[in-house]
């Protein structure tokens, strides 16, 4: 092969490895530009996203910005209403207690006047007593003094006397003419057939006695004198004594 040839030959190499070249950068060129687009497209894409979703936090973020603003204003509210609560629950605790002291002050007078009421029923009692008891001291000054009177005039026996009292064991405070031995205790128990049931018997040293019970055991001359004090009536014994009978 000749020079020329040699060259011709190597010229045509180089013309198509350019062209290869070019042929490859063409492509590779295409591609790229091609992968820029599509680039270009995800990009556009994720930012209208982006544009969306930014849309979307900005309107979450006035949504939940309003929401703050109504729960503090909630909030508020509830703190006022539960002031206010707490107001009246005090004042009604406050009128409790003083409808509770109220109360008591009304209980305590109440049982204040109960005792006044139960002293001066005592009283009354006590005074209903005094004026019995005034009776019948007046009356047994009377009789006291009529026996004396007449006892000139009354019969004078001799008796066998014993004493009894209504404060003995089943002892009855009525006698067998129903006279009360707690209201009238001046009474001898007598045979009625030696002494009339009735009659003023006058013992002296002891006083005037009415003739209005009777006893199994009191026969004939036998009297049995009522005492009140039980002490008084077993210290008596028996005695003989002359009394005065009036009838």
């Amino acid at each position: 092969m000749t020079k020329s040839n040699k060259k011709n030959t190597g010229t045509v190499v180089l013309i198509l490895i350019l062209f290869v070249g070019f042929i490859s950068s063409t492509g590779l060129s295409l591609k790229m530009h091609k992968d820029l687009e599509n680039q270009e497209k995800v990009n556009a894409s994720v930012l209208e996203e982006l544009n969306v979703s930014k849309e979307e936090t900005d309107k979450l973020n006035e949504k939940f910005d309003k929401l703050t603003k109504e729960n503090e204003k909630q909030k508020k509210v509830t703190e006022e209403k539960d002031k206010k609560i707490g107001e009246q629950e005090s004042k009604i605790n406050t009128l409790i207690e003083e409808s509770k002291k109220k109360d008591s002050e009304i209980s305590d007078l109440i049982s204040k006047k109960e005792q006044e009421k139960k002293e001066q029923e005592k009283l009354a009692l006590v005074e209903s007593e005094k004026e019995a008891i005034t009776e019948q001291t007046s009356v047994k000054e009377e009789v006291s003094t009529e026996t004396e009177e007449n006892s000139n005039t009354g019969e004078t026996l001799t008796v066998e006397a014993t004493a009894y009292s209504t404060n003995q064991p089943s002892m009855s405070n009525l006698t067998y003419t129903e006279i009360n031995l707690d209201v009238n205790p001046n009474v001898v128990a007598v045979d009625p057939n030696f002494i009339e049931l009735g009659s003023t018997v006058y013992i002296e040293g002891y006083g005037t006695f009415v003739a209005g019970d009777t006893g199994s055991d009191i026969v004939g001359n036998r009297i049995d004198v009522h005492m009140t004090n039980l002490d008084n009536a077993i210290a008596f014994g028996r005695k003989t004594l002359e009394v005065t009978v009036t009838n």
